[in-house]
Order: C-alpha cells, then sequence, then structure tokens
C-alpha cells in the first residue's frame, strides 16, 4: 500500500476547470492534465522559477515537485507531436482561494493543522497576541 499523496496548492485561477483542449486526435485517445502537473509547468515553464522555489508555493517537497514536472512535460509533448487533445483533472490539488487564514496571526494553516487561535479562550493553554 503506497502512501496517502500530499494536497497540493495551486495558485493560478484556471477559468474552466473542466477544460478540453481540442487536438487531432480522436475523442478517444486524450492526454490526461492534472491541475498540479499544469501549475508546475505554469511556474517553471512559464513563470521561469527554480524547482525549489516552486515546490515550496505549492507546499510539496522538490523530489515530488521535480516527477510532477517530469510528467507534465512528457504529457504535453505527447498531446502536441501526437496531435491529442488535452482534458485537466483536478486531482488532489487545493486552489489558493481556498486557503484559511487564522484570524490572529494571519497566517495560512500549515498542512491541515488548525491553529489554535481559533479555538475558544480557555479551552487551550493560548498566549495572547
Amino acid at each position: 500500500m503506497g502512501r496517502k499523496k500530499v494536497t497540493r496548492i495551486v495558485d493560478y485561477a484556471i477559468k474552466s476547470k473542466k477544460a478540453l483542449l481540442r487536438g487531432k486526435g480522436n475523442n478517444s485517445e486524450f492526454v490526461n492534465l492534472s491541475f498540479d502537473e499544469l501549475e508546475a509547468l505554469r511556474l517553471c515553464d512559464l513563470n521561469g522559477l527554480y524547482q525549489d522555489e516552486a515546490a515550496k508555493k505549492m507546499d510539496i517537497s522538490r523530489a515530488t515537485f521535480a516527477r510532477i514536472l517530469f510528467e507534465a512535460r512528457r504529457k504535453a509533448a505527447e498531446a502536441i507531436i501526437k496531435g491529442f487533445p488535452v482534458k485537466l483533472s483536478k486531482g488532489n490539488v487545493k486552489f489558493e482561494k481556498e486557503k484559511m487564514n487564522c484570524p490572529i496571526h494571519k497566517s495560512i494553516k500549515r498542512k491541515g493543522r488548525i491553529c489554535l487561535c481559533k479555538k475558544e479562550k480557555g479551552k487551550y493553554n493560548v498566549q495572547q497576541h
């Protein structure tokens, strides 16, 4: 049994989350590109970020980012060379606007852990800020 996939952060607002880019291929043949792969392409190839900077933006390790980017480039090349349409799928991502901020610290909660400032005062030993 494999490890649980970490949710990736996607900052780019795509107009349609159910986009299908047309190609010359048959309707049964298409390349399935996930949003995390599209985000990796955008950050590195379009924006020119280094992989370690881009990995931090997506909240994943650099090695994981490199694997995602490699697969995205392979799929993009296949779609261009073979003329297949590209289908976008959400996968395991969280869009930037879905991130939640702590009302006191004004920072984004990290990896699913809830800031104790949101809990009722007195229930936890929380210092005043």
